[in-house]
């Protein structure tokens, strides 16, 4: 075959993989297959791009909310700051990838956690620790996660928020 053909293949095989029109694993197969086992010589082993690293960038928002909250100096304001900046990427990353249609598992859980913290926090510190205000914190948040669950149709969230709602159940009430 000649190579002005085996272009066309590839760069079709590639379309069908952007689009998901057939498996990633066919396309893989099929690549190999008209790259000769070398396929680094189409676009699909050259390809790399920004959106490769944000999960890896979502992952780390939770262990520096962290540190920021529980083991640094900074004052309140300046903590709380640089969370709800940390959830307002990771919100602008879900929002994106919701409308890419892309897996937004990662970067809704981390934005779902943040948004606890950063609630948490702010009412701990403006009520003194009142419990009360804390558990009502607590349980908006579990119905915001099993209200998404309905929402967009995953599991996880509706069992995270159903075992909050049981755990603040049991510390309020024993």
């Amino acid at each position: 075959m000649n190579k002005e053909k085996k272009t066309i293949i590839i760069e079709e095989i590639l379309h069908w993989k952007r689009n998901k029109m057939l498996p990633h694993t066919y396309c893989d197969f099929l690549l190999a297959l008209y790259t000769e086992g070398n396929v680094e010589q189409s676009e699909y082993g050259k390809k790399f791009s920004f959106k490769h690293i944000i999960p890896f960038i979502i992952t780390l928002f939770l262990p520096l909310t962290l540190i920021v909250t529980y083991f640094t100096e900074f004052s309140f304001i300046l903590q709380m700051l640089i969370v709800s900046i940390f959830l307002i990427f990771s919100l602008i990353i879900t929002a994106f990838f919701y409308k890419n249609n892309r897996t937004i598992h990662l970067s809704l859980s981390v934005s779902a956690i943040l948004l606890l913290i950063l609630t948490i926090d702010v009412v701990e510190y403006m009520t003194g620790g009142n419990k009360l205000f804390l558990s009502l914190t607590i349980f908006s948040n579990c119905c915001l996660w099993i209200y998404l669950s309905r929402k967009l149709r995953l599991i996880y969230l509706l069992i995270s928020g159903i075992i909050g709602f049981l755990s603040l159940l049991f510390v309020y009430f024993f």
